[in-house]
């Protein structure tokens, strides 16, 4: 061979090395952010699921009170109706009153040595100014009604106020919130852009159960060579959990495919464990 088919040979295993040991790198770099922004949404949800809960007891509350300032209002509308109809019945009391001192001043005019007539047309009287009495005490229980209706009533409007302000505050970090997700995901985009990596792939695997045929330390941290490819129905980028029996011994993502076989590069080994021929792999444990 000459020196030149030599020289040539060696570039090409160099240009190789170097492609494999970056296909290595962007695949741990590719794992790890995807670790990170599912970390992330999962922390997302947790606190938007938090501040719905809170956003739907502020709600509930604020229907409450809601509820409890429209019948106050109705209270005090009746309470000033009944006060209109104690002031009218109390107006009338004061006529009939009236009539009957008129009455009296008439008849005591009239029959003033009649002792007996003149004490009933006082009693009548008596009783008149207690009827006129008890009308202003309803009065004045109406209006105390009124009053407490309407501090009811400003208590409600306070308290609606405050709800209002802590909804804002909370609509805020949910805002803030959704911000720092759409940023990591435009940081997934540019990864996937990036890398080519299928998300769908990745997130969605079917159920597909095989055994290590075979594993190559001299990449580390290890290459596997699995017994099912294309037709089972594998595909590049899905990962196998491995494990013998009841002992998970670490994850391989799938490299490249052909129809009953497939290579996985190690992307989560366990410590103290170490993969062999024989142990089972299954894309679902």
């Amino acid at each position: 061979m000459s020196t030149i088919g030599k020289i040539f040979i060696i570039l090409n295993a160099l240009l190789a090395a170097a492609f494999l040991g970056y296909a290595v790198h962007s695949l741990g770099k590719t794992k790890q952010v995807m670790e990170d922004h599912k970390k992330v949404l999962a922390e997302r949800d947790a606190k938007v699921a938090d501040q719905d809960k809170q956003i739907a007891d502020l709600s509930t509350r604020l229907n409450g009170e809601t509820g409890a300032k429209d019948a106050a209002r109705a209270e005090a509308v009746n309470n000033k109706d009944l006060a209109d109809r104690n002031q009218r019945d109390l107006d009338a009391a004061k006529d009939e009153s009236s009539k009957l001192k008129s009455q009296l001043d008439k008849i005591s005019e009239s029959l003033g040595g009649f002792n007996t007539t003149n004490q009933d047309l006082i009693a009548a009287k008596d009783k008149a100014f207690a009827e006129a009495r008890d009308a202003e005490k309803a009065r004045d229980q109406a209006l105390e009604e009124k009053m407490a209706a309407e501090k009811a009533r400003r208590d409600a409007e306070d308290a609606l106020a405050a709800a209002n302000v802590e909804i804002e505050g909370l609509k805020t970090e949910v805002a803030s919130a959704s911000q720092n997700i759409d940023d990591l995901n435009t940081k997934l985009s540019t990864v996937v852009a990036v890398t080519g990596v299928d998300l769908q792939k990745i997130t969605a695997q079917p159920q597909i159960d095989g055994a290590v045929m075979g594993i190559s330390y001299d990449i580390k941290p290890g290459l596997l060579t699995l017994n099912v490819g294309s037709d089972a129905g594998v595909t590049a980028g899905m990962t196998f959990e491995i494990y013998r029996g009841s002992t998970y011994k670490g994850q391989a993502r799938v490299q490249k495919v052909l129809n009953n076989m497939c290579s996985a590069l190690i992307t989560r080994p366990v410590a103290g464990q170490t993969i062999g021929q024989g142990d089972s792999a299954s894309t679902r444990l």
